[in-house]
């Protein structure tokens, strides 16, 4: 199979229809990204977990090491959206990714300083929402595989059980004709658990311009998980589902227990990065508990770390480079 030259390959000069997904909280932090362009790949830094001053330092760090193209990942529902979202836009990244709810705002914004912009969608009606309000392209994450937090607020079991059943497919299927039939242009992005060529192969067939990968570079030499987190990815067979404290279902390795990680007392610690939460654990420190930079001045045990992972965490074997995961993914989409 020849490799696809999508529309969206071609419009940020990509070499491979690949995407590295924008893993919060330092997972995807600058090195990654750095590989990435180098790749010729859609890499995305994440956002979430940075104040405004930390994120335009890092574009900064970005554009002094590697020439290309990259974007930023932002959650709608953080509490300092707006002035993540500004920066964004005085530095003029290539893209910006919206998650976590939807901006009407923002998504005006982006398009009249011509900022390319996607909205990430896990079902038809967020789809036709995201369309309806002209977002530049779709990011259809799967919830049957894909790791993190997994897009639903919903508190009737039979209802999120029904969700996580969604595959990269099931959109595909969905979405696809009706947006066509409402005339929507923009780019499609696939993501959640892909990992075998002949599922590439079947998403661009269905119409996707580019397949989004998590995991894949979660589990690499630059990614900015701890060594630690890197190795019970490796292990890890499977996943399981827990309900996060900001009450959205999340997939984690089956080993995660959460009864000793870091509390959220009430003392003025709390960072209120989202306007909802339970407190019984703060999913933030968590999270930045996983990776290197926390893990400098200290060893962090493993049971004070949240380790989201995709379901297709047992089928990765390795932690490699970014250019030896990139070659992987080529020779497999070549087989298909």
């Amino acid at each position: 199979m020849q490799i696809p030259k999508t529309t969206l390959a071609k419009r940020f000069g990509l070499k491979y229809p690949f995407g590295q997904q924008g893993m919060a909280v330092n997972i995807s932090d600058v090195d990654l990204i750095v590989a990435g362009v180098k790749e010729k790949i859609l890499p995305t830094l994440a956002g979430a977990g940075l104040i405004a001053k930390q994120l335009r330092n890092k574009i900064i760090q970005i554009r002094k090491r590697v020439k290309g193209k990259f974007g930023v990942n932002l959650m709608v529902s953080l509490e300092d959206f707006d002035e993540l979202l500004d920066v964004c836009i005085e530095e003029k990244v290539d893209f910006v990714t919206l998650g976590a709810g939807f901006s009407k705002d923002a998504i005006r914004k982006l398009k009249e300083k011509s900022i390319f912009c996607f909205v990430i969608v896990s079902s038809l009606r967020a789809a036709k929402l995201a369309a309806k309000l002209e977002a530049d392209g779709l990011i259809l994450e799967a919830p049957d595989k894909a790791g993190g937090h997994l897009g639903i607020q919903e508190k009737d079991p039979e209802k999120i059980k029904e969700h996580l059943k969604v595959s990269v497919f099931d959109l595909l299927e969905k979405i696809i004709p009706v947006l066509r039939e409402k005339n929507f242009e923009g780019s499609i992005v696939v993501a959640g658990g892909i990992t075998r060529g002949w599922q590439m192969k079947k998403a661009f067939n269905m119409g996707a311009d580019l397949i989004g990968f998590g995991q894949f570079f979660a589990m690499t030499n630059e990614s900015g998980a701890s060594d630690d987190v890197k190795q019970e990815w490796v292990k890890a067979k499977k996943t399981k589902i827990i309900m996060s404290p900001v009450g959205l279902p999340g997939r984690v390795i089956d080993t995660q227990e959460t009864d000793n990680l870091p509390e959220t007392p009430d003392n003025g610690r709390c960072r209120r990065c989202l306007a909802y939460c339970k407190k019984n654990y703060c999913i933030f420190e968590a999270l930045q508990n996983s990776t290197t930079k926390k893990n400098q001045k200290k060893v962090i045990p493993l049971s004070e770390k949240l380790i989201f992972a995709s379901d297709s965490v047992g089928e990765i074997n390795n932690i490699i480079s970014v250019k030896q995961r990139v070659q992987q993914l080529k020779q497999e989409l070549e087989r298909a």
